[in-house]
């Protein structure tokens, strides 16, 4: 169940980034870059999950293989090939958008505060490149000793996706709010 639901949850986050990005810089070099960047995206999501439903046989031994006789493919090439697709459209992801910024005409600080709040993003490829190293490095001989970084990583990845792709949003809420609130 969770290699058809991260896919499909980072998934999820990477196409609500692009939606965001096409409704904000209204150009149509950002529309054809977030089309094609989408069409990958869901390319990869589809490969990903056809994949986690037909790399083991029968079907059931991806959850039981105690008692079921069959076999999987090379799990770790899976997990990292999806690991580091994942990982070339976030770092596209995030970049799309400094251009744009750049060429904006406003003060040097605005310039560079906006190109940090889009460029939070980065965070999230650090955090998947550690998964990267975990799953590259994964043995399954004590599952709960080897599993958990990756998992630790897995699993926040998809969370501070979807606070990344609101961050932008909460400037104008944030300015609302009175200095001394904020200071305690």
């Amino acid at each position: 169940v969770a290699t058809l639901l991260w896919p499909t949850a980072n998934t999820l986050v990477k196409i609500s980034m692009l939606h965001l990005y096409k409704t904000i810089f209204r150009n149509k070099e950002m529309d054809h870059a977030v089309y094609i960047v989408g069409a990958l995206t869901m390319s990869y999501w589809l490969a990903t999950v056809i994949t986690a439903l037909t790399i083991c046989r029968p079907f059931a031994y991806n959850w039981n293989k105690f008692t079921i006789t069959g076999h999987c493919g090379d799990l770790v090439a899976y997990y990292l090939s999806t690991a580091m697709m994942n990982l070339l459209i976030d770092v596209v992801i995030v970049a799309l958008p400094l251009p744009i910024l750049w060429g904006l005409q406003m003060n040097i600080a605005r310039n560079i505060s906006l190109t940090f709040v889009f460029s939070l993003g980065a965070l999230i490829c650090g955090i998947f490149m550690l998964r990267c190293y975990a799953i590259n490095n994964l043995k399954f001989t004590d599952v709960i000793y080897d599993v958990t970084l990756g998992m630790v990583a897995t699993i926040l990845e998809p969370v501070l996706g979807v606070i990344n792709a609101r961050l932008p949003l909460l400037q104008p809420v944030m300015s609302k709010i009175p200095e001394s609130t904020m200071v305690s």
